[in-house]
């Protein structure tokens, strides 16, 4: 075969290619500080159901003068968790502080993410060893039409054993949260009801 023969038949897979994938749609791409600016979105009362039907009530706020967002998982219950999120650098981290009295720190996924779905790397932690110890060890945030999808994974003794997801609703502004964390939601509503 001679050369001529063979650049063209390259010439050709490499137009043919390069049309295939310009009709595929490109991910949007995400840096830290647009997908902290989407995370900033989330500022309000959420109430969710999660895995099994347990009812779920999180709140997001700006601290630190805009700096960080604060999510509050089932606030004021002996199940409240808090995480933290804030841009260091070039990254967009998160560190955890669980009821389980563990730290672990997570950092966003830039390969992985896009503009409406965000990905969490377990980065290290603190008050834990994560080849023993049960720890949360990275998550997703899908932003879908008004809604919130999360998806965090459960790690003890180095693997898997659980993916908890949440379906979150914003609740209007200044609406009272009513659900009972921890419950599943038949319960839930049955204590709101109650009140």
């Amino acid at each position: 075969m001679n050369k001529s023969v063979l650049l063209l038949r390259v010439l050709v897979a490499a137009l043919v290619v390069t049309s295939w994938s310009a009709g595929r749609p490109a991910a949007a791409e995400v840096d830290a500080k647009t997908a902290f600016a989407k995370l900033k979105t989330l500022a309000g009362n959420w109430n969710g159901v999660g895995d099994n039907r347990v009812a779920s009530a999180v709140s997001y706020r700006l601290g630190a003068d805009g700096n960080t967002v604060i999510e509050t998982q089932c606030g004021g219950t002996a199940q409240e968790m808090l995480t933290v999120y804030n841009v260091v650098g070039s990254d967009l981290v998160a560190t955890h502080y669980c009821n389980l009295g563990n730290q672990p720190h997570f950092k966003l996924d830039l390969k992985s993410s896009t503009a409406d779905k965000l990905v969490f790397d377990f980065d290290g932690g603190v008050g834990f060893d994560p080849g023993k110890d049960g720890h949360i060890h990275g998550g997703t945030i899908n932003f879908a039409s008004g809604k919130v999808d999360t998806l965090w994974d459960y790690y003890e003794g180095g693997q898997k054993k659980a993916g908890t997801r949440f379906q979150l609703s914003r609740l209007a502004k200044g609406a009272a949260m009513t659900m009972r964390c921890g419950k599943p939601l038949a319960q839930a509503a049955h204590a709101a009801k109650k009140k």
